[in-house]
């Protein structure tokens, strides 16, 4: 039987995958939209990033943020005037370094705050075994969400640290 993958190791997985996609467009390709009504290319490129920095290190764990800005710009974009389509330019968003920049440090940030909590929760279970020998294990799988099924990385992150 297979070894399920580490919450790490399957996140590290996904994003391997997110980088190999945006690795087939094109560096100019990247600040195009192709469908008028929605945001650019290059916003999809930090969105990722920002979602797992802002639901797991800022939402669950409450850590600081080292970029706001870019925490509100990846999480939300920028919006259209109401009714009008977009008509932000390339020259509103950061540079491909700067969100490169942005993407390693939530990355490692993200690492971080999961390794201590799975650490923490390691030596939690240990403890809560040791202490009662009798006791059942809790049954998570009213926690098993769609994304379980799906096979969506982050979406399993973030399920594993509510269920913490």
């Amino acid at each position: 039987m297979a070894r399920k993958p580490h919450l790490s190791e399957a996140l590290a997985g996904a994003r391997r995958r997110t980088d190999e996609l945006f690795g087939l467009l094109a560096p100019d390709a990247l600040y195009d939209r192709p469908i008028p009504e929605r945001h650019r290319n290059v916003f999809y490129l930090g969105h990722l990033e920002a979602f797992d920095g802002n639901l797991i290190c800022r939402g669950a764990l409450a850590m600081p943020s080292f970029h706001p800005e870019f925490d509100k710009l990846f999480e939300f974009g920028i919006d259209p005037p109401v009714g009008r389509l977009p008509e932000d330019q390339p020259a509103d968003w950061p540079s491909l370094a700067q969100i490169h920049g942005y993407n390693t440090r939530v990355r490692e940030a993200v690492d971080r705050a999961l390794h201590a909590a799975q650490s923490g929760s390691a030596t939690q279970n240990h403890a809560a075994r040791n202490r009662d020998a009798n006791r059942r294990p809790r049954d998570l799988s009213s926690h098993a969400g769609s994304s379980r099924r799906s096979g969506n990385s982050r979406a399993r992150a973030w399920e594993w640290l509510r269920m913490g």
